[in-house]
């Protein structure tokens, strides 16, 4: 009699445990398919998702870099403006602390002036500088007065507009860098 009353009670266990994975999974396949208003159309991120995202290869940055980059454009002559984004950038890099050698900053020359770059390579230094041909970036990515985020195995993915870059960068990289092995 005592067997009887523990097959039920063993496949009452069994049924429990098979739904608690199984009806949550089920759940959501319905809520995704056919009452699609019901799921959360807002994201966390304070930049500008790109997507598809782009290749750096596309841009002619190469494919594999191993760390989290901060590309930041310059044109011609670097303005206040222009020269706030590079301030940004760097405070960014400094504010992630023990997490900053995941990230590097990456000037993108787009046909800047040549004193520019030497000036910008002495006031803001630790960035890697790389030449991408303008018309290949105003196709690809088009804004020359943001800063994009590349991860580590090169795809450009998110642009932060000069009013998002700072706080509102460094808290979206701290949660990438936090939920993320790479880099």
């Amino acid at each position: 009699m005592a067997d009887g009353i523990d097959i039920k009670s063993n496949r009452r266990n069994l049924v429990v445990l098979f739904s608690i994975g199984f009806v949550p999974l089920v759940f959501s396949w319905v809520v995704f398919f056919y009452f699609p208003e019901l799921m959360p159309s807002s994201t966390t991120n304070e930049g500008q998702l790109i997507s598809p995202p782009i290749q750096a290869s596309e841009l002619g940055l190469g494919s594999n870099f191993g760390k989290w980059t901060l590309l930041v454009p310059v044109q011609g002559d670097c303005n206040e403006v222009c020269e706030q984004r590079f301030y940004l950038a760097r405070q960014v890099n400094v504010a992630l602390g023990k997490e900053s050698e995941r990230v590097q900053r990456m000037l993108i020359d787009i046909g800047a002036n040549a004193g520019v770059l030497i000036r910008l390579a002495e006031e803001f230094p630790d960035q890697v500088v790389a030449k991408v041909p303008s018309e290949a970036f105003r196709r690809l990515l088009k804004d020359e007065a943001a800063i994009y985020l590349m991860d580590p195995v090169g795809n450009v993915f998110m642009a932060y507009s000069q009013q998002k870059a700072g706080k509102p960068m460094l808290k979206d990289i701290k949660h990438l860098l936090k939920i993320s092995n790479l880099g």
